[in-house]
């Protein structure tokens, strides 16, 4: 869908018939690279369009489809030919993409069929997903964490199939998924970078493993302030492509930039690889995180631009700020 920029404000979607068809109660918003799976109601579209394009100038063409809900979310990619890797969050894709949940990684070997999970834990009870009754996302307290066996072999077996098709006949991309049940659902893809890497799968004995290979060596800085990095992450942030400007004119970016920029080798320390970190990844020596995705975005980004991430349990325990540290 494109639209004139200048004649924003008079948008309707009753302009665009094709939308009749989406029957989904919420809507998901992507603008070019700056902006991706941004929800909104439907009634609320018009409204939301106009006020994201003020803040991503120069964005001409806007995707609006529909949103897919499921128990699990999952984002898969092809290791090697005949090996996919299947990382999965309870509740809503937002969770992986944004790095503020936990995960399990599974190993599927499309020629025996088999499904591995890699370090498995339980799923949380709390978890980030859809609220049917306030039609928003927020974090969300289950009736009780669920085994990583909870997730249905089958569904995960046609996501690593159909994964491996799209790769062949496409090239280098991994997909988002909802998974509903047994049933696996499509939502995004995503196309990969020559330099993309998966990461590392093996945990030593202490539970620590490594999100993006390296040498970490600096003075700890802290992050503690948890809401306020989840609520900002949960928001239009950083991509894999790139981010907003306006989001650095955020208080505690704004603040957490400053320090780093004064400082040298700084390792930041906190509880999960938030998206909002993405603003510091050039002036950190590296991050470390008390749990976190393997495929979020900051991690991503950490990978391909050669910046070390470890995952220590307990880390804001054992680390004080000024530390001086190697790992």
């Amino acid at each position: 869908i494109k639209a004139n920029l200048s004649g924003i404000k008079g948008f309707s979607i009753k302009q665009f018939p094709e939308l009749n068809r989406i029957n989904s109660p919420i809507l998901t918003i992507d603008l070019g690279p700056h902006v991706r799976a941004f929800y909104c109601k439907r009634k609320d579209v018009n409204e939301t369009l106009s006020s994201l394009l003020r803040y991503a100038p120069g964005i001409a063409t806007f995707i609006v489809r529909e949103f897919a809900s499921g128990n699990f979310s999952a984002i898969s990619s092809m290791v090697d030919n005949t090996n996919a890797l299947i990382e999965v969050c309870r509740g809503s894709l937002i969770g992986i993409n944004r790095g503020f949940v936990d995960t399990n990684n599974y190993l599927i070997n499309l020629e025996n069929n088999s499904v591995t999970p890699k370090n498995p834990r339980h799923f949380p009870s709390r978890h980030y997903d859809f609220d049917p009754k306030t039609q928003s996302f927020a974090f969300k307290e289950g009736k009780r964490a669920l085994s990583a066996n909870s997730v249905n072999k089958e569904a995960l077996l046609q996501i690593a199939n159909f994964t491996k098709i799209v790769n062949t006949k496409i090239g280098k991309i991994s997909l988002e998924w909802s998974i509903l049940k047994e049933k696996p659902v499509f939502v995004d893809h995503t196309e990969l970078t020559e330099d993309y890497k998966i990461g590392d799968l093996e945990t030593s004995e202490q539970g620590s493993y490594r999100l993006s290979k390296g040498r970490i060596e600096g003075t700890v800085l802290k992050v503690t302030n948890i809401e306020r990095f989840e609520y900002i992450s949960a928001g239009p942030t950083l991509n894999v492509a790139g981010h907003i400007p306006t989001m650095e004119e955020n208080p505690e970016i704004v603040e957490l930039v400053k320090i780093t920029k004064k400082k040298k080798n700084i390792v930041l320390v906190s509880k999960y690889p938030y998206t909002a970190f993405s603003f510091i990844i050039d002036k950190v020596a590296g991050f470390i995180f008390e749990s976190g995705p393997l495929l979020c975005h900051l991690c991503i980004v950490c990978r391909e631009q050669n910046v070390p991430v470890a995952v220590v349990p307990n880390a804001l325990s054992i680390f004080k700020d000024g530390d001086q540290i190697e790992l």
